[in-house]
């Protein structure tokens, strides 16, 4: 324990009249929520502060444009770009969002992949006070033009690819808003289409008054961003201008600065990216952006931009671990990893072998008005909830019982949530098991998997069901979907995959087959 931590416990138990160590004994959590408290402190003192004074997700761009004009702002394609030059940009796209004429708060849709040009044709209609619908470039037909008719998009702007332009060709006639497109002059535009790139030429560089953003409050959208749709068509979010300062404040957490280079390689239309864009935009710092993310290049660019923080998100640093050993694993300035999914079971192993010194992982909905975070590194950990910091905090947090076939919250005859009463609450779960590409399964694994489940596992945690599959799907931001297989239950008469249920008179997993399925459950209480 930190002397600091030590102080705070010694003036506590004086008062109370006992010891360090009595307080330690009788509260062993404390220690750790004095460490959240220290590390999240200055994230909460800053928030509070641009809140109370409305310092907009614009304002905090153009202030960092006043302050080091030249400094690198975004570094794509081995190719640099100033504050200065990214700010230009927006300009010109300030000048010709003007021309619509759109209300405050109206929204524009963009397609634009991971490229400079996302950035500053985002900052450029924050400039005129316009809502950006931040479409998942990888969704096509019903999908795609769901989320644009659900954004209330008045215009929308495409980047150049040409799987971009053919996706919204697909959908165009059902489309009744102007669509501009990247990458085209006015001579070989695609009919139907209009060239942004002839509008960017001619526009003025010339600065937006201020007052144009007048009636500006906490609650004027900022942007839209969608769930991944894998529980139906994507669903949207509203990121208001409030929940924007407070999405720029989460890099605050791990003490960023003007001289931290973040790397991210998750799309921008993402929650993840945004922190970490949002919080460069804000500290001044200076942002490492790849089109796509690549296992093999991930390290390569960390040492060659020489980042200092490296967002991560689902199973990334399992692909990682999936790049050949090299001596050049540990030799990178990263000093701290932010992001969420990281699986317990290859943490310390990834934290090893990259020899990465911090990792911070959090847990939150994009939707939601509180998340956690595990800033002193507890393997496994997404964050506290502990009785001290829910007592403190300005929003208290439960977790609540929950109807796993709608995933919403099961209420009580008050139309209130129901808490849960943890370790007694659940129901029977599966085990979905992919083994590594060297290991064949064997029978001689499940009473292993058992006794696993038995010593490191509480009861109502222990899995009902084993399935082992052959592949486990991701959506485009690397996390695992999971709601066919748990659409699909524990029936063998719907699943191929090799099924076992749970045996403890054998301590084992055996076979779970369609002739025995029936007398399975007519015994058990599920």
């Amino acid at each position: 324990m930190s002397r600091a931590r030590d102080k705070v416990l010694m003036s506590l138990g004086g008062v109370a009249g006992l010891s360090v160590l009595a307080w330690q004994t009788m509260f062993p959590w404390l220690k750790y929520d004095l460490h959240h408290i220290n590390q999240t402190k200055p994230m909460g003192e800053k928030m509070v502060k641009d809140l109370a004074n409305q310092r907009y997700l614009i304002e905090m761009f153009e202030e960092s444009v006043a302050k080091h004009p030249q400094k690198t702002m975004v570094i794509f394609a081995n190719r640099e770009y100033t504050f200065e030059l990214v700010n230009e940009q927006a300009k010109m796209v300030a000048n010709i969002a003007y021309e619509w004429r759109f209300k405050t708060g109206e929204t524009v849709a963009l397609l634009i992949q991971n490229h400079p040009a996302f950035i500053w044709t985002f900052l450029g209609l924050q400039k005129v006070g316009l809502n950006v619908a931040f479409l998942n470039y990888h969704n096509r037909g019903k999908p795609l033009l769901h989320t644009i008719i659900v954004s209330k998009a008045q215009a929308m702007v495409i980047g150049p690819e040409e799987d971009l332009y053919r996706a919204v060709e697909e959908i165009r006639h059902d489309l009744e808003i102007p669509l501009y497109v990247y990458g085209s002059s006015r001579s070989n535009v695609p009919a139907g289409f209009i060239s942004w790139d002839d509008l960017m030429i001619a526009s003025s560089t010339a600065e937006i008054c201020k007052t144009h953003r007048h009636n500006y409050n906490l609650l004027t959208p900022c942007a839209n961003i969608f769930s991944s749709g894998t529980t139906g068509l994507p669903k949207p979010v509203i990121v208001n201008q409030e929940r924007a300062i407070k999405m720029s404040k989460v890099l605050c957490m791990v003490g960023v600065t003007p001289d931290d280079i973040i790397y991210t390689t998750t799309p921008l239309y993402h929650a993840a990216a945004l922190f970490a864009l949002f919080g460069v935009i804000d500290a001044g710092a200076t942002m490492v952006l790849r089109s796509q993310f690549s296992a093999s290049h991930f390290f390569e660019d960390c040492r060659r931009h020489n980042v200092t923080i490296a967002v991560y998100i689902g199973e990334l640093a399992r692909y990682l671990l999936h790049v050949p050993a090299s001596p050049e694993d540990g030799k990178h300035n990263i000093r701290v990893m932010l992001g969420n999914g990281l699986r317990a079971d290859i943490w310390e192993k990834f934290q090893k072998r990259f020899k990465i010194p911090k990792i911070v992982e959090y847990f939150g909905a994009s939707e939601g008005p509180v998340g956690f975070s595990n800033t002193w590194g507890k393997v496994g950990s997404c964050g506290r909830l502990s009785p001290f910091l829910n007592m403190i905090s300005p929003m208290k947090s439960y977790i609540v019982r929950y109807d796993p076939k709608t995933y919403l919250p099961l209420r009580n005859k008050s139309g209130r949530c129901i808490p849960c009463n943890i370790g007694t609450d659940g129901r029977a779960g599966m085990a979905g098991i992919l083994l590594k590409e060297s290991v064949d399964f064997k029978s001689d694994l499940l009473p292993e998997i058992y006794q696993h489940c038995e010593k490191n596992l509480p009861s109502y945690a222990r899995p009902m069901f084993l399935r082992f599959i052959k592949e486990m799907p991701l959506t485009t931001t690397l996390k695992q979907k999971k709601v066919e297989y748990v659409k699909e239950g524990f029936n063998p008469a719907i699943i191929n995959d090799p099924l076992f249920r749970i045996s403890p008179e054998t301590s084992t997993y055996v076979t779970l087959t369609t002739e025995n399925f029936g007398m399975f459950l007519a015994k058990s209480r599920l």
